[in-house]
């Protein structure tokens, strides 16, 4: 609702090459809550896939749900590696676990999108299971995008945040390097 003739655009640009930062579209299922029994399998395989590529490095999967997190790690070839919290299991003692350790686990993470620092060897692979698309069935979401002309992009915009900073977890610094990998053939909507 302002005025453009009221708003400056400044470009700034990132001393964060990059480079340094690749992010690979991998669709490995697309991800709805109406189709979850087929397609979670299918996201799996894609994970494990992605997780036998990385052996010696950590890795941070957001997954959006406990639920999704939950049948990731039980369903995974690569069980061994993961750290998983809820079930008594808190937050705090699951990322603890995990920066801690000398070895390349996985943590399997519902809320891991914001607030925490991963630099360096505490994180080099961040995979997207799940777009972090927020739920329609929230009443004040699904006002704000139904009862306004702009609020599918308002959606947009919140997912893309909610996106951009969940995948920043790993590149912390200018030296620092990641690799980001989405999974959910979902981000083609988006």
């Amino acid at each position: 609702g302002i005025d453009y003739k009221e708003v400056e655009f400044i470009d700034l640009k990132s001393e964060f090459d990059p480079r340094r930062r690749p992010i690979y579209y991998k669709p490995s299922a697309r991800l709805t809550h109406k189709n979850k029994a087929e397609s979670w399998p299918i996201l799996v395989r894609g994970l494990d896939d992605s997780l036998d590529k990385y052996p010696t490095q950590k890795v941070l999967i957001h997954t959006v749900s406990g639920d999704l997190a939950r049948f990731i790690y039980e369903n995974s070839r690569n069980k061994q590696r993961m750290i998983v919290y809820g079930n008594g299991v808190r937050r705090e003692d699951a990322l603890r676990a995990f920066t801690q350790s000398g070895d390349a686990k996985v943590l399997v993470a519902q809320s891991m999108e914001r607030g925490i620092d991963l630099p360096n060897d505490l994180c080099r692979v961040i995979l997207v299971a799940k777009v972090p698309y927020l739920n329609l069935g929230d009443k004040q979401v699904s006002k704000r995008v139904y009862a306004s002309k702009d609020g599918n992009n308002w959606y947009a915009v919140q997912t893309w945040r909610k996106l951009i900073q969940g995948t920043g977890r790993g590149m912390r610094h200018a030296q620092d390097w990641s690799i980001v990998e989405i999974h959910d053939e979902e981000f083609e909507n988006l």
